[in-house]
This record gives C-alpha cells, structure tokens and sequence, in this order.
C-alpha cells in the first residue's frame, strides 16, 4: 500500500459510496454535456464520452463487489486490488475534459492569433489531443482488468512471500 493506494480507497468508500456516488453522477453529467457540445476537437470529445462510459463501468464493477461483500467479505478485497485504478481513471477522464474545454477556447481564437498568442493557443490544442489520445484508450484496459479480478492474489499464503 502506498499512498496512493490509500487515495484511492479513501476516493471510493468516502467519496464515491458514502455518498451514493452523487458527486461522481453530478460530475460526469457536465463532461457529458461538454462531449455532447460539438464544435472543434470532435474526435477527442468522442474520445472523452467513451472514456467517460469505461469509468462509469469501473465505478459500476466495484460497486458490484462491495454491494456482494455484504453477503460475502472477501468480495471487498475485489474493490481494495482496484480502487488506485479507478483513481486514476477518473484523473485522466478530468484532466481530458479540463484541457479539452481550454483547447476549445483556443480554437475559436487562433485564427485571430498572431506570434507566441498563436503558438499558446496551438499548444493548447495539441496538448489535450496528445494527452486524449495517449491516455485515454488505457481506461478501457483498466475497465478490462477490474472487471477481470477474481482476487485469487488474496489467497496466497503469506509463506510465499
């Protein structure tokens, strides 16, 4: 465990159960919205709504296992192997959409642009699609792999280690 790891439990039990996931709904409502705005970058905001569904998936699996963890404890362990990932899933699906709303602001300006305000706003553009494009098709091998775990790693003597 680390820290991060304990981010990520503390993301989904506090953040996301405790509160029945509303904040979590409330959020991904608005970058929905923004995917569904058209305009500039509509490949990369395709690319958002489909990342945005694998992490809903994600959300959805490990609510799975803690609802069966109620009739079956070790089914928490399922969540615990897997909430760092979702953490940072839901990091990437953010940063995505927060970088994609100033590459959108960017497109609309650039043409007027001149010098280093054009090079700015190019960077814009440029970083939320690199970012989009290197970043997001790993939420659907994350969504693959919790949804996979069996937590047969929970099972291993402690003598093996």
């Amino acid at each position: 465990e680390g820290t991060t790891a304990i981010q990520g439990l503390d993301f989904f039990f506090r953040k996301i159960i405790k509160d029945n996931g509303r904040a979590l709904t409330k959020l991904s409502k608005e970058i929905l919205a923004f995917v569904s705005s058209g305009g500039a970058n509509a490949t990369e905001k395709a690319a958002l709504g489909k990342a945005l569904e694998e992490m809903q998936g994600i959300v959805a699996q490990l609510v799975t296992h803690a609802m069966a963890s109620q009739q079956n404890p070790e089914e928490i362990y399922k969540c615990g192997l897997n909430t760092t990932r979702l953490l940072m899933a839901v990091g990437d699906v953010i940063i995505s959409w927060l970088l994609l709303r100033q590459a959108d602001i960017a497109a609309t300006k650039i043409d007027s642009a001149s010098g280093k305000e054009r090079d700015f706003f190019e960077g814009k553009i440029a970083a939320s699609r690199y970012f989009v494009h290197n970043f997001l098709p790993l939420i659907s091998a994350t969504r693959a792999i919790v949804e996979r775990e069996d937590g047969e790693i929970m099972k291993v003597s402690e003598g093996a280690f």
